[in-house]
């Protein structure tokens, strides 16, 4: 069985997956000391004492022992979530999804491929948005208070608009539709707001997610060239 139960603050908490039990050990929730139990054992249990279960050879099921909570999700300010919205014209919502379900990978909690997850994102942003609201070791900090549903289903109805209008051969409505694109993100902000909060909430808060990553690189050059485009049509 790979339900889990585990000691929170005096009380039982689960049942939860051993890549959820994992990513409370990462977000500094619990710790090896931490007492757990499920099926295959006969008596509760310190985290440490189950060599077999969690492996430190074994990505799946490490103990964690690094001094600084680890970020849960994408952790960034809004602002920069903002700034990078229309510096790459749209394209950074695409990163921003697939950042998200590689982190869900890397727990062990879902084996999906981010990439293609991304790229069909209008399949799936909704249960990413719900997979962020239901995931334990932020849950167990702080409840979410945005809705996956309507949140994805705006974004979804946004984008679908936005591609319609870019196809049509008419400028203003070309603009409007890329109005439409950038203002999609705003969907993404209760969630971002939310793993913000939950991140400060950790026993000992991690530092922004400030790297320049491949991904943010290419989001800026593909956001750059089609801004050039757009004004070199508005001014030919």
């Amino acid at each position: 069985m790979d339900d889990w139960f585990y000691e929170l603050h005096g009380r039982q908490a689960g049942p939860v997956s051993k890549g959820e039990l994992v990513s409370l050990l990462v977000a500094g929730t619990i710790n090896t000391n931490t007492l757990v139990w499920n099926k295959t054992l006969r008596n509760w249990s310190k985290i440490s004492d189950l060599d077999d279960e969690f492996n430190p050879k074994d990505p799946a099921g490490f103990a964690v022992t690094e001094s600084k909570s680890n970020p849960l999700f994408l952790y960034i300010p809004v602002s920069r979530l903002i700034l990078m919205n229309v510096l790459s014209i749209g394209f950074y919502q695409v990163y921003w999804i697939y950042h998200n379900w590689r982190f869900l990978k890397r727990r062990g909690k879902l084996n999906v491929m981010p990439f293609w997850r991304a790229v069909f994102s209008i399949l799936f942003i909704y249960q990413l948005f719900n997979e962020i609201r239901n995931y334990s070791a932020a849950t167990q900090l702080l409840k979410p208070k945005f809705s996956a549903g309507p949140l994805a289903a705006c974004w979804i109805i946004a984008t679908i608009f936005s591609n319609m209008l870019g196809r049509l051969d008419d400028l203003v409505i070309n603009l409007i539709g890329l109005a439409i694109t950038l203002l999609a993100a705003l969907f993404f902000l209760p969630v971002q707001d939310y793993i913000n909060a939950v991140n400060q909430a950790l026993p000992d808060p991690p530092a922004y997610y400030n790297k320049w990553s491949l991904g943010h690189i290419i989001c800026l050059i593909a956001g750059l060239l089609a801004w050039t485009a757009i004004l070199l049509g508005l001014f030919a």
